[in-house]
């Protein structure tokens, strides 16, 4: 029987048979486009996370303290600096990182520490200091002459951040610290593979049944997560990320490198400007104490922190972190890692924090310039950026006497005026090596990181002058201190058809006085005739030529200051002035150290002379001058024992109120005003000149009776106080600096017989005047 043929199938036709006929084509087009951009987005994570466990930033330390014997050291300012390293103070010292005093004599257990010069072994310091002097040093037992207590860790870098970070391999962290982490954040760590099935429906009947998001069941590895790959939102879409990059993790890599990772990372807190990522930061910010030191409580401490860093703040929060930290004992004991017993013991010690640590700002302004510094690209910067170490300029002592003169006179002005909005900035600066030493812009870097000792351009005011005066002893032949100079009143061409006529402040003129008083009780109208007279050209170039990096215009108000400049420019262009006509370059890091090798100097241009050292001694003499008796003289109150010169600066309707000052050894500018640019309502001595003056005493360099030197180009001569001429035999004199081989013609004044027995009579009388200005050759 012929067997029956199917009748031929109709091809299909129409909509559903292009589905059917492309469909599995898409799915399969899309499965492997899904699978390149899942094959990228992994290739993409596990470049990155293992680029952070090959991580190496630079850390960033201040400049190492230095006691010599014979040196003068302020206690404050060595307690400062053994606070910012974490030290404790105690009875007696036991221990490295404690340091104790009874006395004149200290004892200072030093930790094993870096220093440009290499790595110091812990050692025992004795140190005998007597009213502010060191007068002996003893080093485990043994006389020495000097010995570094160390530098302050203000911060790590890396081109991905800035925060207070210490990298640690695994076998560097104590099991303790990891089993804290795990007990309290994580007790299935070790068995999950990246996700904790039942974390996640406890934190979601918790979320469900109270309403809300209350509980999160993120595992260690979903934490990392999202602290290295995604954002912190609090969104469905983000917690699949979260699940699906643990998951990969979890596949790619072994559990102790994810805690290694999760370890020095995890955010615990805040330094200031700085973050504290990761165990090992934390431990010396909270505890002054490397890992390896970390007791049991003070592991339980760390992850007790982790849970909410600013909540469980020990510092600000004790009571709190204490009954977390106590919770993590329990459940440490729960998870068998350690015994009931040794749990309960833990709870009952103190939380161990050191005296030293907490959140308080250090020097949060000078690392964020530093910083950007480091991120210009240029040539310089990549090596350093390449670096293992980087020794910063920073004196940590100084640093926070800084920040302590700039809250003390904030508060002083804002309570007299009743307003909060005014700031202040401070820079200073070591006049032979540029090294900048401190930096404050503002009085709180968290709440206002805005810089005004770099970013805030504003009117110089009088501080300006020294440039008029310099350009005067520059191109007046004969020209010096008691030159006279009239002040009367003047009306000058504005250029527009009118005229401008300078004032003084206060009202009132006083007829002819010495260049020297014009300057040192900032004398407006011959100041700006002064300046019209030389060239107001000649002054523009002598202030650029000094270090002035804003352009100027040569106008008449430019002798009044009516340029605008930065503190930190304004101190850099001062700089010529103490220490013999030199232009330096400023210097925020002096030392860098790579992986192998010794530390490298930085730093080390070359001076380049921008004006006569016989001029930059006879500003110089002026303003101490200033200091002495003039618009500076409130300095003088401060105990202060080396010689000072300054200026200050008031801007037009009390704006901005500023003093510079200097001594051999150190230069610092301060300014105050508002960021509106309202009037200030003081004057650069009412205002800026104690917080210069609060921060100076506190300075090494101001206790010893140092004195500016005199050049060898420069020689005293007796001058003629009426005719600014060198003096004839019976003349009113003073002996002024000049430059040698200067010109002078002779007094021609003071030549009647009687007139001269009246005057030498009159000198007679007066000793003491002549004696307050000491006669030098």
């Amino acid at each position: 029987m012929p067997s029956k043929r199917k009748p031929p199938k109709k091809p299909d036709r129409g909509l559903l048979a292009g589905l059917r006929r492309y469909g599995y084509r898409a799915v399969a087009g899309f499965a492997i486009l899904a699978g390149l951009y899942s094959g990228f987005v992994a290739a993409e994570l596990y470049s990155e996370a293992r680029e952070l466990l090959d991580r190496t930033s630079v850390r960033i330390y201040s400049a190492p303290l230095e006691l010599r014997e014979g040196d003068w050291l302020d206690p404050v300012r060595l307690r400062d600096h053994l606070g910012a390293l974490g030290y404790t103070e105690v009875g007696r010292v036991r221990r490295p990182g404690q340091f104790s005093r009874s006395g004149r004599m200290w004892v200072i257990h030093l930790r094993e520490h870096e220093t440009p010069a290499g790595a110091t072994p812990e050692m025992v310091v004795e140190m005998d200091l007597h009213d502010g002097r060191i007068e002996g040093l003893v080093v485990e037992g043994r006389k020495a002459f000097s010995v570094s207590v160390g530098s302050v860790l203000l911060s790590t870098f890396s081109r991905h951040d800035r925060a207070l970070r210490i990298p640690l391999a695994r076998e560097a962290i104590p099991e303790t610290v990891v089993q804290a982490f795990v007990a309290a954040e994580d007790s299935t760590f070790f068995s999950h593979h990246g996700l904790s099935p039942r974390s996640i429906l406890r934190a979601l009947w918790v979320n469900v049944t109270e309403g809300g998001y209350r509980q999160g069941g993120s595992t260690i590895t979903q934490q990392l997560a999202k602290n290295i790959f995604l954002s912190r939102e609090k969104t469905l879409a983000r917690k699949l990320k979260e699940a699906l990059i643990a998951l990969y993790l979890d596949a790619r890599f072994s559990k102790d490198e994810i805690l290694t990772l999760y370890l020095n990372e995890v955010y615990l807190g805040q330094a200031g400007a700085s973050a504290v990522l990761g165990v090992g930061a934390a431990t010396r910010h909270y505890f002054g104490s490397g890992i390896a030191a970390a007791s049991l409580e003070q592991a339980a401490l760390l992850s007790a922190v982790a849970k909410g860093p600013s909540y469980y703040n020990p510092f600000r929060h004790p009571e709190r972190a204490r009954e977390r930290r106590n919770y993590v004992l329990d459940r440490m004991a729960d998870t068998g890692f350690i015994e009931v017993e040794t749990a309960d013991q833990a709870k009952e010690r103190p939380l161990g924090l050191s005296e030293g640590s907490g959140d308080a700002p250090m020097a949060g302004y000078f690392l964020d310039h530093a910083v950007a510094r480091l991120e210009k690209e240029d040539r310089e910067a990549k090596r350093l950026i390449h670096s293992r170490l980087l020794f910063s300029s920073l004196d940590p002592g100084l640093q926070m006497a800084a920040e302590r003169a700039v809250r003390k006179g904030l508060l002083r002005v804002r309570k007299q005026r009743h307003d909060e909005d005014i700031q202040a900035a401070l820079v200073a600066i070591r006049p032979r090596s540029g090294d900048v030493v401190a930096m404050v812009g503002g009085e709180d870097f968290l709440r206002a990181p805005y810089n005004r000792a770099t970013e805030a351009l504003r009117q110089a005011g009088s501080t300006f002058k020294p440039f008029v005066y310099a350009s005067a002893f520059e191109s007046i032949p004969g020209f010096n201190e008691l030159t006279p100079l009239e002040d009367v009143p003047v009306e000058i061409p504005d250029g527009k058809g009118g005229v401008w006529s300078p004032r003084n402040f206060p009202e009132g003129y006083r007829g002819t006085l010495p260049a020297r008083d014009a300057l040192s009780f900032s004398v407006n109208v011959p100041t700006v005739v002064l300046g019209m007279t030389v060239g107001l050209d000649r002054v523009v170039r002598t202030a650029e030529r000094l270090g002035w990096r804003k352009t100027l215009q040569p106008l008449p108000s430019l002798p009044l200051g009516a340029a605008e400049v930065t503190p930190y420019d304004l101190a850099l262009s001062f700089l010529p002035w103490t220490n013999g006509g030199m232009r330096v370059a400023p210097r925020l890091f002096t030392h860098r150290v790579e992986d192998r090798g010794p530390a490298v100097p930085l730093g080390l241009e070359r001076p380049v002379r921008v004006v006569d050292e016989s001029v930059s001694y006879q500003v110089t003499h002026m303003l101490q001058d200033a200091v002495a008796r003039g618009t500076g003289k409130a300095a003088g109150n401060y105990g202060i024992a080396s010689e000072i010169a300054g200026k200050t600066g008031t801007t037009s309707d009390l704006r901005d109120a500023w003093f510079i000052g200097y001594t051999p050894e150190l230069l610092a500018v301060v300014w105050m005003g508002r960021d509106s640019g309202k009037p200030l309502g003081w004057t650069g001595g009412g205002a800026a000149l104690p917080v210069w003056a609060e921060f100076m005493a506190r300075a090494p360099a101001s206790r010893a009776e140092t004195r500016f030197p005199v050049p060898e180009s420069v020689r005293f001569v007796s001058v003629c106080a009426v005719t600014g001429d060198e003096a004839a035999l019976w003349c009113p004199s003073e002996r002024v600096p000049l430059k040698r081989g200067t010109v002078m013609k002779t007094c021609s004044k003071h030549t009647s017989p009687v007139d001269s027995i009246r005057r030498l009579w009159r000198r007679l009388s007066e000793t003491e005047i002549f004696l307050e200005r000491p006669r030098q050759d």
